[in-house]
C-alpha cells in the first residue's frame, strides 16, 4: 500500500471488514459459501426444529471429526423458533472468527507494523478491498460512461 504495489491475490470481503473491526453478518456469508448462506437463510425465514438441530457443529481437526459446541453446554440445547437468530450468529461466530483468530491476530499484528491499523478505519470494506487488491479488471466502458 505504501510503496504503491498491489497485492497479486485477494482476500474474501468478510477478511477485510475483520480488518475493520465490523461484526460479520449472515449476507457476508454468501462470499465464502453460497450453499451454506442459503442454508441459514432458510433457517431464519423457517422453522427449524423440523431438522433437529443443536448448538453444536461438526468440525474436522488434523483428519479426526470432532464436535463443537458453539455456547457452552450447546449439544443439549435445541435449536427453536425462539433461539435461531442466536444460532444463526454462533455459526457465523465460529465460521469467522473462532476458526481463525490466532491467524487474524498475527495478520493484523503484522499489518499493523507496515500500516496503522487507525488510517483504514477510514475506508469501509470494499474501499479498503479496493485500496489494499486493487480493481480485478478494468472495464473501460465504465470509465468512459462515468
Amino acid at each position: 500500500v505504501f510503496h504503491q504495489r498491489l497485492i497479486n491475490g485477494f482476500f474474501i470481503r468478510p477478511f477485510y471488514s475483520m480488518m475493520l473491526g465490523k461484526k460479520i453478518k449472515l449476507p457476508d456469508m454468501e462470499y465464502v459459501d453460497a450453499e451454506y448462506h442459503n442454508s441459514l437463510v432458510w433457517i431464519r425465514d423457517n422453522d427449524p426444529e423440523c431438522l433437529e438441530l443443536t448448538f453444536q457443529v461438526d468440525d474436522e481437526v488434523l483428519g479426526k471429526r470432532v464436535n463443537k459446541e458453539l455456547v457452552p453446554g450447546g449439544r443439549d440445547i435445541k435449536v427453536t423458533e425462539a433461539n435461531k437468530d442466536e444460532y444463526i450468529e454462533s455459526i457465523i461466530n465460529w465460521r469467522f472468527i473462532l476458526q481463525v483468530e490466532e491467524q487474524m491476530s498475527s495478520f493484523l499484528q503484522g499489518f499493523n507494523d507496515v500500516v496503522p491499523l487507525s488510517y483504514i478505519k477510514l475506508f469501509d470494506e470494499v474501499d479498503l478491498e479496493l485500496l489494499i487488491s486493487g480493481v480485478g479488471s478494468i472495464d473501460v466502458k465504465d470509465w468512459k460512461d462515468n
